[in-house]
């Protein structure tokens, strides 16, 4: 339910807003609103979100982005608003890891793929970095009814597959544990976690557990399974990992002379994160290693259908997404020529020229 209708109908009912949805409506690639104060953004992309959606609101920054949002759940809770929150856009620390972060990433993309989203914002370096295929996110989904005959084994491989950690216990977002006849999850994005019971291959029920007794509250006949991840590994490993080895070698031999301690441990991590994805398991940092597994794509291919696309503020927009595009090619360019990078990991990076060729006009 919308709150201050009566604004929104003062908005919808104003001649600015009828000169919008007129050009809108004839198509015209590339419209421009004047002194709008920061105030009222929010209402005024909730009135034109009633008509024309999927949207894609771009901000300079992530705390302008945020504060959007949070005029927009205001004027318009329990509706299908997200925020994308930026990735981190430098291979620095393969170890960095924020399930608060993963998670809300993963369920905006979710809802993306899905097709339930109607506004999304985003700070522009959010577009810079490029995306696994969605068809990738979409098949990971799983979902579960109570009476369905499930192979428990199997699920436990598709929880590991979808970056699910196994414990001893439950006590976080993204982790399963097995107990004979008992599965626990905790799903990304979900309030709690959730066991299931078998009886042979069959779940017998579904219940919300407490995480601090472990106890059932509630019991639930449908679940569904996002990832736990945002970077998803196809069926086949081995033409990534052959490209992988094949692109050490080449940087070994050419900069394993003046570079031989960066290239050493560059060589020692990648091997380390090579034999922990034969063995099946997802490393920290795979983020890093997207390009040798599959084509890349940008946040414009999870849309169903191509977004109105709303820059706020442009000139600020196009100078902010220049000064991090120059900011990461010289961070990037100089971690390749001291041997602490591989080339590939630069194509996780979509270049500004190829952002400006998505955009409106």
């Amino acid at each position: 339910m919308m709150h201050n209708q009566g604004i929104i109908d003062i908005i919808r009912g104003s001649e600015q807003f009828h000169n919008i949805a007129g050009g809108l409506q004839q198509g015209l690639a590339e419209l421009q609103l004047y002194g709008l104060p920061e105030g009222l953004k929010g209402i005024w992309l909730a009135a034109l979100a009633l008509d024309h959606y999927p949207i894609l609101f771009v901000t300079t920054g992530s705390d302008e982005a945020q504060r959007l949002v949070a005029d927009l759940e205001t004027f318009w809770p329990d509706s299908d608003i997200s925020y994308l929150p930026s990735a981190e856009l430098l291979p620095v620390d393969i170890n960095a890891y924020s399930p608060e972060l993963t998670a809300q990433r993963l369920q905006a993309l979710l809802d993306l793929v899905r097709g339930r989203t109607r506004v999304l914002v985003v700070a522009a370096d959010t577009l810079l970095h490029k995306l696994p295929p969605p068809q990738l996110l979409r098949q990971s989904i799983l979902s579960f009814e109570t009476g369905q005959v499930v192979d428990p084994q199997e699920l436990v491989q598709q929880l590991v597959a979808r970056g699910y950690r196994r414990e001893q216990i439950v006590e976080a977002p993204g982790q399963f544990a097995v107990r004979g006849g008992i599965i626990d999850i905790f799903p990304m994005g979900v309030e709690a976690p959730i066991r299931l019971e078998f009886f042979d291959n069959e779940i017998d029920s579904m219940r919300y557990f407490d995480l601090r007794t472990q106890r059932s509250v509630e019991e639930i006949g449908a679940l569904i399974i996002g990832p736990a991840q945002e970077v998803l590994l196809p069926p086949d490993l081995e033409p990534g990992l052959t490209a992988l080895r094949a692109e050490i070698n080449q940087v070994q031999q050419k900069l394993g002379t003046e570079r031989k301690g960066a290239i050493a441990e560059l060589s020692e991590r990648m091997e380390r994160m090579i034999s922990q994805l034969e063995m099946g398991i997802c490393p920290a940092g795979i983020g890093q290693l997207q390009a040798y597994f599959y084509p890349l794509a940008t946040l414009f291919d999870y849309f169903k259908r191509r977004p109105l696309v709303v820059l706020n503020d442009p000139v600020r927009l196009q100078e902010e997404l220049r000064r991090r595009e120059e900011l990461r090619l010289g961070l990037f360019t100089e971690m390749l020529n001291n041997g602490q990078v591989l080339p590939s990991q630069g194509q996780i990076y979509l270049e500004l020229a190829e952002l400006e060729r998505l955009w409106p006009g």
